[in-house]
């Protein structure tokens, strides 16, 4: 018998005034969206099928991306919803798009959208032997943009090691910036054992950025291994990436700030970075979202794991169940459970073996197959 499980996006809507009684309280499932407030996408016929990230258009439509998959190879997977919740059927194949970049376990992890309506998406690209970065340009139908790169994906490799990028911000001069992490080697566990901050910038035309860093890459040491998960972009123009970052047997919070140019910002932090352990004992500690206030304030949100205790909890930032996007469930240690953003501690959890697809999900997901995408909305109190 075919054994389904899904995937939940938490595609929250937050109401700015009370609620009209017809639509239930806030935190109610909203009943005009799917059925009863929730979606499930097969995509194509893959088996597999997981969300990591979503956006919405000015338009009120939604765009959820990730992988889909029936064993190795998979590919760059997007779907695009009305604001009912219905796949809008004029956008790629009745409104999902499946696309293979290196073709060998692709998987998207970011998406912007630019303000002309292309799509941009980046993620992992496994060309056999290593991880690169991956790019691809989707017009506002959900085709590729041939004028992006070549036929509309961009692959750099950045180090002789694996290259991750799990964040993606477009600047308002219309470059692209991709982070993540660059040379990053495992055990034969599959535990992390080295790694470092990694950007690569593009031009519009999917070209890198010669003038930002060293020929449009940047590399930065923090720790002995280390991995950007978030990215912003400052008014100044200048940049700020923020992670985790393994400092002897603990992992921290870690920022790096980048002048336009791509060097570290001196006047950051301790030459350009930024570490912080979080208080209560938490000895693996990450960030895994990161925002700039209208003050010029950075907030970073993440997890801490309490090395007393072995539970998950919030760390720093307004993180709420309801809010996430791209949320999971994942059961703590101590038997409760906690939603976290679960597509970025794939790197942290992956088997070594990597013929398998499987290698790109965490522990907690590696028998879980016959996957659906979902989407999932909810009221929230103002």
């Amino acid at each position: 018998m075919k054994i389904r499980s899904y995937v939940v996006l938490a595609a929250a809507w937050l109401a700015l005034a009370p609620a009209a009684p017809a639509l239930g309280a806030p935190g109610d499932l909203d009943s005009t969206f799917g059925s009863g407030g929730i979606v499930k996408t097969a995509i194509g016929t893959a088996n597999d099928a997981y969300a990591w990230t979503l956006l919405q258009q000015p338009d009120g439509k939604l765009v959820a991306a990730g992988e889909a998959s029936n064993s190795a190879p998979g590919g760059f997977a997007l779907a695009r919803y009305n604001s009912n919740g219905g796949l809008d059927t004029a956008f790629g194949n009745a409104g999902t798009v499946i696309t293979a970049v290196g073709g060998q376990a692709d998987y998207c992890d970011a998406l912007v959208l630019q303000p002309d309506g292309k799509l941009v998406a980046v993620g992992q690209v496994y060309n056999g032997s290593s991880d690169d970065f991956g790019l691809v340009r989707y017009n506002s139908d959900g085709s590729l943009d041939t004028s992006f790169g070549t036929g509309g994906k961009v692959v750099t490799s950045i180090s002789s090691g694996d290259d991750d990028p799990f964040a993606l911000v477009l600047q308002p001069d219309g470059k692209l910036v991709a982070g993540g992490n660059a040379a990053a080697t495992y055990s034969a566990s599959g535990s992390p054992v080295t790694g470092d901050f990694a950007l690569a910038r593009y031009n519009a035309d999917g070209s890198l950025d010669t003038s930002f860093g060293s020929g449009g890459t940047v590399i930065t040491p923090i720790g002995s291994d280390a991995n950007v998960n978030g990215l912003v972009v400052l008014p100044s123009g200048k940049l700020v990436a923020g992670g985790w970052a393994q400092l002897g047997a603990n992992y921290e919070f870690a920022l790096a700030r980048y002048n336009a140019d791509g060097t570290l910002d001196t006047t950051f932090g301790n030459g350009g970075t930024v570490t912080v352990p979080i208080a209560g004992g938490g000895t693996d500690d990450e960030a895994v979202t990161l925002l700039v206030q209208p003050d010029g304030r950075l907030v970073a949100a993440g997890r801490s794991v309490n090395s007393t205790t072995g539970s998950i909890d919030y760390s720093i930032g307004p993180l709420r169940r309801e809010r996430q996007s791209g949320c999971s469930i994942r059961q703590r240690r101590d038997g409760h459970h906690s939603c976290w953003t679960a597509r970025r501690h794939r790197r942290r959890t992956r088997p070594a073996v990597r013929r398998e697809i499987d290698r790109r999900r965490p522990v907690e997901y590696r028998h879980r197959r016959h996957c659906d995408l979902g989407l999932l909305t909810r009221r929230l109190q103002p």
